[in-house]
């Protein structure tokens, strides 16, 4: 059984779409966290240039790590739809591990205010992958639930065909 490749309506403009504003959203966050604990500390906790700095590198290693996880997203997942599921799962742990080591790497190196760095990087980190998630579980199956159906009906929850739940037919 041949399985066509997948059409190229692959979600890579509302991936996109979602890392930049979870991006943006991080940023926001430390920013506005730090104004309420400055307002609420007497401006011990200003805003400042460092903090500015910080909230605005912890974001960044998530885009970078999750513009890499989109790559492979798109490299891996466009030809067959076999392969799609794993091309999120790639996509998802590149974003993670590579934001994560490259976030580390430049709290460490750039010697960055703990708080507003680490804030804004999981606000980010957190808001793409559940708006990355969303996306997905609305893809998936209307574009791979076929493939993996045997019976050429479109494959339900638990394993079975359509055909096979309605007749009370389980899966050994």
């Amino acid at each position: 059984m041949a399985l066509a490749p997948a059409d190229n309506s692959l979600p890579i403009k509302s991936l996109a779409a979602a890392l930049l504003a979870s991006c943006a959203m991080g940023t926001l966050a430390a920013v506005v966290l730090r104004l309420m604990s400055a307002s609420s500390a007497e401006g011990s906790a200003a805003v400042d240039g460092d903090m500015i700095k910080a909230a605005l590198m912890g974001p960044a290693s998530i885009l970078v790590a999750g513009t890499l996880g989109l790559a492979a997203f798109f490299a891996s997942g466009r030809d067959d739809r076999r392969k799609l599921p794993g091309a999120i799962m790639a996509c998802s742990g590149i974003r993670m591990f590579v934001g994560l080591g490259l976030g580390y790497g430049l709290f460490v190196s750039l010697g960055l205010p703990k708080a507003p760095f680490w804030q804004s990087f999981l606000v980010a980190g957190v808001l793409v992958l559940v708006v990355e998630t969303l996306i997905m579980n609305r893809y998936l199956p209307r574009h791979v639930g076929q493939v993996f159906s045997t019976s050429g009906q479109p494959a339900t929850a638990g394993g079975g065909t359509s055909s096979s739940v309605a007749s009370g037919e389980t899966m050994r």
